[in-house]
């Protein structure tokens, strides 16, 4: 009984001590394409509305971050990327936006639809808007 007593707690110690249990990664959660396009849209909604109160060319910022938008469109999926390349592709001259009350309702009506879009697959983004007047 001696012996059993002494080779029991022996036995208990080595295996506590031989093998270390295995280490699982955790895995990272990655965004989806379409919280990427939606926080990048509302991103790219600062500098394109901000084009029409700074001192730079209108029409390059414009241009410039219009195209940005579409890249983002491209890269999106379902109702988000179809709300983004509508956006794109509609949206009024830099010229009527400047002129008429209507043409900047409109982009921001165009906006709307994104974070709508974008607010149905959970992701909630703030964005810049113009003021009409």
């Amino acid at each position: 009984m001696r012996k059993l007593l002494v080779f029991l707690p022996a036995v208990l110690i080595l295996s506590a001590c031989t093998s270390s249990p295995e280490r699982v990664a955790t895995p990272i959660p990655t965004a989806s394409v379409n919280e990427v396009a939606c926080i990048d849209f509302a991103k790219a909604t600062v500098p394109l509305l901000d084009a029409f109160t700074g001192k730079e060319n209108v029409n390059d910022v414009w241009d410039a971050e219009m195209s940005k938008i579409d890249i983002i469109g491209l890269a999106a999926e379902g109702q988000v990327q179809e709300r983004i390349l509508g956006f794109v592709a509609d949206a009024p001259k830099t010229g009527d936006i400047f002129v008429y009350p209507e043409a900047r309702e409109q982009v921001n009506e165009m906006v709307d639809a994104v974070v709508r879009a974008c607010s149905a697959e959970g992701y909630e983004i703030l964005v810049n808007q113009f003021v009409v007047n």
